[in-house]
Formats: structure tokens, C-alpha cells, sequence
């Protein structure tokens, strides 16, 4: 069975595969960078143990391009959400690297 990593990078190419590992990690770190802040929050879902910053955004992903937006709904903080958009841009929008 192939894993999520490997369907990446058999879509999009080894670039690209390692550069959406290095996203989803970032989040990840930010989220537990604001762990207390999602504790006290409501959850989304009954799968969840409370909110989960992957609630929150979208990432949609062609053979061309990549885009990261927030859904319509959340309710963020402002200052999560500029955390979120620096790591897209720093992993995706570099002036030296190509974008997917």
C-alpha cells in the first residue's frame, strides 16, 4: 500500500512531495506551538478531541499549482492565521525554488 508521501510524489514529483511533507509538518508544529489555544476552542468534529488547526484551511493541489486558503467559516485568530500564510509562502512561494 502506498503511502500518502509516495502518491505525492508520484503526482506531483520528489520536489513537490517534499515540499507539501515540509507544509504539513510546519502546521502541525504550529498548531502545537498553539496547543491551549485549540484546546479551549469548541471542536469540529466528533473524530477530534477539540478544534484541530486542519478545520480551519484548504489546500488544493493540481500538476501546475498549489493553493492554501481559509475556509469561510472559521474563526481563526488573526495572528494563527499569519503564521500559517508566512509557511505557505516560505515553502511554496520561495524566489529561488520552483512552485509545483
Amino acid at each position: 500500500m502506498k503511502t500518502k508521501e509516495n502518491l505525492n510524489e508520484l503526482f506531483f514529483g520528489k520536489v513537490a512531495a517534499e515540499k507539501i511533507d515540509k507544509f504539513e509538518n510546519g502546521m502541525l508544529e504550529i498548531e502545537k506551538k498553539h496547543f491551549n489555544y485549540f484546546e479551549q476552542k469548541p471542536k469540529k468534529s466528533d473524530v477530534d478531541e477539540n478544534d484541530r488547526l486542519h478545520n480551519h484551511y484548504v489546500v488544493i493541489t493540481n500538476n501546475s499549482s498549489i493553493t492554501f486558503s481559509f475556509i469561510n467559516d472559521s474563526n481563526l485568530d488573526e495572528l494563527i492565521k499569519k503564521e500559517c500564510i508566512e509557511l505557505f509562502n516560505e515553502v511554496f512561494n520561495s524566489k529561488n525554488e520552483i512552485i509545483i
